[in-house]
C-alpha cells in the first residue's frame, strides 16, 4: 500500500490514485463521527456511574461481623 501524501490542515488526505472527498462524503462522515462521539460519551458516563456504584458498595459485608 503506497503511503498517503501529506495533506494541508483544510483538506482530507487520500491515497495515490484515489479521488478527493466530495462535500457530501465529508458531511456524511462528519455526521457519523459526531453520532459516534455522542454514543461513546453516553456509554462512558453510564460506565463511570456503574463503576462508582461498585466502588461505593464494595465494602458492604466485608470485615468483622461482630
Amino acid at each position: 500500500v503506497p503511503p498517503a501524501r501529506a495533506a494541508a490542515p483544510d483538506e482530507l488526505a487520500v491515497r495515490p490514485g484515489e479521488d478527493p472527498w466530495t462535500p457530501e462524503e465529508v458531511t456524511e462522515a462528519r455526521t457519523l463521527l459526531t453520532s459516534e462521539i455522542l454514543r461513546l460519551r453516553s456509554e462512558l458516563e453510564t460506565s463511570g456511574a456503574a463503576l462508582a456504584g461498585l466502588m461505593r458498595d464494595s465494602g458492604d459485608g466485608a470485615g468483622d461481623d461482630e
